[in-house]
Order: structure tokens, then C-alpha cells, then sequence
């Protein structure tokens, strides 16, 4: 069951626009047990983060972002003095984080 993603956050595609290779470059995928946040064409970089460990979600949008339904969404963990995982220009970030707060109190 944990093999098959929950869901798929990319780049807004006005964001997109503006930098053309984070459209393409990153992605946030939830699992039922597990977040990952993936980047990069060629070097990539993928950061993992189970379910159970997340502690705090929080999400910044600007003026223009709140109108085109994008923000940035921080990513927090147990254990960890900084934020753990930044998406930039996450589109939805609403629904990205209420999937993630759904799954932790599923989890619990």
C-alpha cells in the first residue's frame, strides 16, 4: 500500500513560467507513511521524511501566490533545530498541508 503516492505537488505553473527548471526539477509526493521532496535534473536530491516524525507544517504565500493558489511550504521534524524541508512555489499548498496533517492523525 505505501508504494503508490497519495499525491503529486509540482511547481504553480506561473512559477513554472519564471524559472522554467523548477518546474521541472521538483516535486513533493505524499505517501501514506512517508513525504518525499525531490530535486534536480541532473544531480538530484531526494529528502524522505516518514509520517510519524513531522511535527509542524507551515506555509507562506505572498500577495500575487494567495491569488494563484501557490506558497512555499515548510516542513518541520522531531529532533531537528531548523525547518527540514522547504517546497517553494508548491502548488496548493493548502491541500498539501491538510493531506499531511489527515495522514498524521490517521497515523497516530
Amino acid at each position: 500500500m505505501d508504494n503508490r503516492p497519495l499525491f503529486t505537488f509540482g511547481v504553480h505553473w506561473f512559477k513554472g513560467l519564471i524559472h522554467p527548471f523548477r518546474l521541472i526539477s521538483q516535486k513533493l509526493v505524499v505517501y501514506p507513511t512517508k513525504v518525499i521532496f525531490q530535486t534536480g535534473l541532473i544531480a538530484k536530491d531526494q529528502r524522505v521524511i516518514p509520517i510519524s516524525k513531522i511535527t509542524d507544517l507551515r506555509i507562506t504565500k505572498g500577495c500575487i501566490a494567495g491569488l494563484l493558489g501557490y506558497g512555499n511550504l515548510y516542513i518541520e521534524t522531531a529532533g531537528n533545530a531548523s525547518t527540514e524541508i522547504i517546497v517553494p512555489d508548491i502548488d496548493n499548498p493548502d491541500y498539501a498541508r491538510d493531506l499531511i496533517i489527515h495522514l498524521i492523525e490517521k497515523n497516530a
